[in-house]
């Protein structure tokens, strides 16, 4: 299981997995780079706060909405 808190979903694919390209293909990929790395710091420094959790999904199953 992993751990989303609300607005964590854009750094994130259905899978848990991180988003590290730019979801803008007009955004700035250097930008976008640091906000997911600022992201998984939160994560490996535990400030994260368990509010939702989401189940790993297997290819093929559809993210919960």
């Amino acid at each position: 299981m992993s751990v989303l808190k609300p607005g964590d979903e854009r750094f994130h694919y259905g899978d848990g997995a991180h988003r590290w390209g730019c979801p803008d293909p007009e955004g700035d990929q250097e930008a976008w780079t640091d906000q997911v790395r600022a992201h998984v710091e939160q994560h490996t420094a535990g400030q994260d706060t368990p509010l939702k959790l989401m189940p790993r999904l297997r290819k093929g199953d559809r993210a919960p909405r």
